[in-house]
């Protein structure tokens, strides 16, 4: 049993990702770098250190994010002036417009989930895979049910 949940939960984070990364694909976007955008939306301005912290990203990741990001005129870097060691990030106004974009994609994805997840009132797990294969096209069945 254990296995099937790790397989579907593999499935489906790994599918969300392909959903997400086709919706992405007008914006030129990474899913880590929409990630680190829809974070920075929410929190306009976080330190580095606290970024790696909400996304769950090591530091090389981020860094080289932020670069990509910064290049695009999607974020600002600054040192504070208070303290010279720490590091805070900015979205840009089009980094808020893309942001914005991101939240637009994430929210239409879940409504087509939630808009087939009308036979049951709690779906489980292996409803979710089921509901992800279909939008997908994928063949994949879950073991759970």
């Amino acid at each position: 049993m254990r296995t099937s949940i790790l397989l579907d939960s593999h499935f489906a984070y790994h599918t969300l990702g392909r959903l997400l990364r086709r919706k992405l694909r007008t914006a030129q976007l990474s899913l880590s770098e929409a990630v680190v955008l829809r974070v920075l939306a929410r929190n306009p301005r976080v330190t580095v250190a606290a970024l790696r912290v909400s996304t769950g990203l090591g530091p090389t990741t981020t860094s080289t994010l932020l670069r990509r990001l910064e290049d695009r005129g999607l974020v600002r870097r600054r040192q504070l002036d208070s303290d010279r060691r720490w590091v805070v990030v900015r979205p840009t106004a089009a980094g808020l417009g893309t942001a914005t974009f991101v939240d637009s994609a994430l929210r239409e994805i879940e409504e087509r989930i939630t808009s087939h997840a009308w036979a049951t009132a709690e779906p489980s797990l292996g409803d979710l895979v089921g509901i992800l294969a279909y939008l997908d096209g994928s063949r994949y069945r879950s073991k759970l049910d």
